[in-house]
């Protein structure tokens, strides 16, 4: 049986490429918790360059993570911690880091790298964010380990539908902002209001959100191709198909945590090469 490493890193399983979380904290451009770079289990290139409509003007890669913290940060009860009683030991359940700029290329990365458990969480509650980085292309997954190929093949478990109307809500949030007053919006989009009338990014999440994988369709509306009522048109038929959808889909209408449970802690023995003896208790019990 494996033992957890004195410097909070964990025995590793797999191998990653160099990581731009990794050249960024060499490079002294931001400050992650000393054991997080050895155990990111995935590092993803998001946002438009995932969904293969990236802009020009676009000057930040965001970059998201997936990282398992080290066993006493898991459960801090393990390092003597009693709730209630003397200081309460740090927590983790992300890292983010703006506009960081490489040196030596000039790009620009927006890092969010979220704890394994908080990942698991709002993927659980259906968060549209974080399912959808569950499907993010290969080429967009430039670093991974045998953890997230074992959480990614396993993204059924997170479906449920309660996902829909998350996902509901965030495109009608989004059809609200496409035409915001003028000085009241993004100013590196207002050039987008003032040349179609309306927020041509915006527009291009609300089809994303609205479950249509189609890059040359986002390009289409980012460029200003459609106009907001054939936005607003088109959102309307598709939630329409959607809702018929959902009536008559076999999903669950909630998650199954007790399943999703038992996933968290194969990953996490994936990675340690144990669990403690109290993980496995406490499984027993929610059985």
């Amino acid at each position: 049986m494996q033992s957890h490493m004195p410097d909070g890193t964990g025995p590793r399983h797999g191998s990653m490429a160099v990581s731009r979380v990794a050249l960024c904290r060499e490079a002294g451009l931001i400050d992650p918790p000393i054991w997080l770079v050895a155990n990111l289990q995935a590092e993803i290139v998001a946002g438009s360059q995932s969904y293969g409509c990236a802009h020009p003007r676009d000057s930040d890669l965001d970059i998201v993570g997936v990282a398992i913290p080290p066993v006493d940060v898991m459960f801090p009860h393990l390092a003597g911690y009693i709730p209630g009683f003397g200081r309460k030991p740090l927590e983790f359940d992300q890292f983010q880091a703006h506009h960081v700029v490489a040196v030596d290329t000039g790009e620009k990365y927006d890092f969010a790298i979220y704890g394994i458990a908080k990942f698991f969480d709002l993927c659980m509650s259906g968060n549209p964010n974080m399912v959808d980085y569950l499907f993010a292309p290969d080429p967009c997954v430039s670093c991974r380990t045998p953890v997230w190929d074992h959480l990614s093949q396993h993204w059924q478990q997170f479906l449920h539908k309660g996902v829909w109307s998350r996902f509901r809500g965030y495109a009608v949030s989004q059809i609200r902002r496409l035409e915001p007053r003028r000085g009241k919006a993004n100013p590196a989009r207002q050039a987008s209001i003032d040349a179609f009338g309306y927020d041509t990014k915006y527009a291009y999440h609300i089809v994303r959100l609205a479950l249509d994988r189609d890059a040359e369709l986002y390009r289409e509306i980012r460029a200003g191709k459609w106009s907001l009522s054939q936005v607003r048109s088109w959102f309307d038929r598709k939630v329409a198909e959607l809702e018929t959808l959902y009536d008559t889909s076999l999903l669950p209408l909630h998650p199954d945590e007790a399943a999703i449970r038992m996933l968290l802690l194969e990953c996490l023995e994936m990675h340690w090469g144990y669990l403690p003896d109290f993980t496995l208790q406490s499984l027993s019990r929610h059985q």
